[in-house]
């Protein structure tokens, strides 16, 4: 069917004669009709022999209807997008309220949301009050300069610069910015000093922390060796909702993912089920018997750490779980099967591989051998011997 016009669509009927309609789907306006007939000479129909005489007729009407179209869309999207902010409110707070509207913010998790709130509340003590560090005239250097004096840690201050970065961006298409001021701010991400867990360091911590009165801490690091969950969900874990039967399975409470971990090391089995009370808290503190909240475990596991002579201090409790990902590594698993027993994204899993494996002399170790048989293979030659079954041949070496 040769063009006659957008959105235009032919009906023929039964009598030999077809019908032309205008048909809009989707992305309607309010009171526009899914279908509507183009008349040729105030009629809506016509016979095939005069459909090429009526040709021009017929695209000028539709593209009429579809300018009409984009002229209610573009009045409704106005409409919903609402008036203009005045060039005397465009001002941080103003901007960050506008980010907070966003449905890319509404889907975001709680704990996510409350990590972006410290970040803005640091960014509104810096830039606001100062006409000069408004969203629409603030430049690349002075953001830089300013951060870079006033935030001593490299970790905020690599939250930071991408939070102004994703603001300023905003800024740009909510027309408060011009894109000549484009700024290319990035906060480089800083290299940590902590480094992975050892077997002797997990024995010392665990026996420490029985030492210390802290029963529970002992058991979440033995049950974070096995597993290694994200802490804000294995500290409130309760036997028979989370674990039961010697199996962990519970809702991650980042990625929303149902995870489910059998526990296979009977020393851990043992360990986890002495204690085992219906709906009795896993992890308790001794102090009373509730779950430990993120800054009082913090605390304990300093307390614990500093009773434990010349201990490293690099070794954090958090990397305790990257330390699970770097042993199903070096155990020969693959990203995916380490995505789905610590609930990490695979893009994650591969950073803290590509951080942690250069590190580890195991694998170099492993390497090395590995070059020394292919020389000697090479060298020697291969020896074995040929089993043929039926069609197939298996060569042991």
């Amino acid at each position: 069917m040769e063009y006659l016009g957008p959105c235009v669509t032919v009906r023929p009927r039964k009598d030999g004669t077809i019908r032309l309609r205008f048909d809009v789907r989707r992305n309607r306006p309010d009171g526009w009709k899914p279908s509507i007939p183009i008349l040729v000479d105030g009629r809506d129909s016509l016979k095939r022999e005069a459909l090429e005489q009526k040709r021009p007729q017929t695209i000028a009407r539709a593209e009429n209807l579809f300018r009409e179209l984009e002229l209610m869309r573009a009045q409704e999207a106005g409409e919903r997008q609402g008036p203009p902010v005045p060039e005397g409110d465009r001002t941080w707070r103003k901007l960050i309220q506008l980010r907070c509207e966003h449905g890319k913010w509404l889907d975001l998790a709680f704990e996510s949301k409350r990590t972006y709130g410290s970040t803005h509340r640091r960014i509104l003590e810096l830039f606001e009050g100062d006409p000069a560090l408004l969203p629409s005239v603030v430049t690349d250097s002075q953001i830089d300069k300013l951060v870079r004096t006033r935030v001593a840690s490299k970790y905020r201050r690599r939250a930071l610069m991408i939070e102004l970065r994703v603001l300023l961006r905003k800024a740009m298409r909510e027309g408060w910015r011009s894109k000549e001021l484009e700024v290319e701010v990035y906060g480089r991400r800083p290299t940590p000093n902590m480094r992975p867990w050892t077997v002797d360091e997990l024995r010392c911590l665990v026996t420490s922390a029985l030492t210390c009165g802290e029963p529970g801490v002992a058991k979440l690091l033995l049950t974070q060796w096995e597993i290694g969950q994200r802490l804000q969900s294995v500290r409130n874990f309760r036997y028979g909702h989370q674990y039961a039967n010697g199996c962990f399975s519970y809702t991650c409470v980042k990625t929303k993912r149902d995870v489910r971990i059998e526990v296979t090391n009977p020393t851990a089995r043992r360990i986890l089920d002495e204690d085992y009370r219906h709906g009795a808290y896993m992890f308790p503190s001794s102090e009373d018997g509730r779950p430990f909240t993120g800054r009082h475990l913090c605390k304990v596991f300093a307390r614990i750490r500093k009773a434990v002579p010349n201990f490293d201090p690099k070794v954090q409790l958090r990397q305790l779980r990257h330390t699970v990902i770097l042993e199903l590594a070096l155990a020969g698993c693959t990203i995916p099967e380490i995505a789905s027993i610590t609930s990490h994204a695979m893009q994650t899993v591969h950073r803290v591989l590509e951080h942690y494996l250069p590190r580890v002399s195991e694998l170099a170790g492993q390497a090395v051998a590995k070059r020394e048989l292919r020389r000697q293979l090479n060298a020697e030659g291969l020896r074995g011997e040929v089993i043929v079954e039926g069609a197939r041949r298996i060569f042991l070496g």
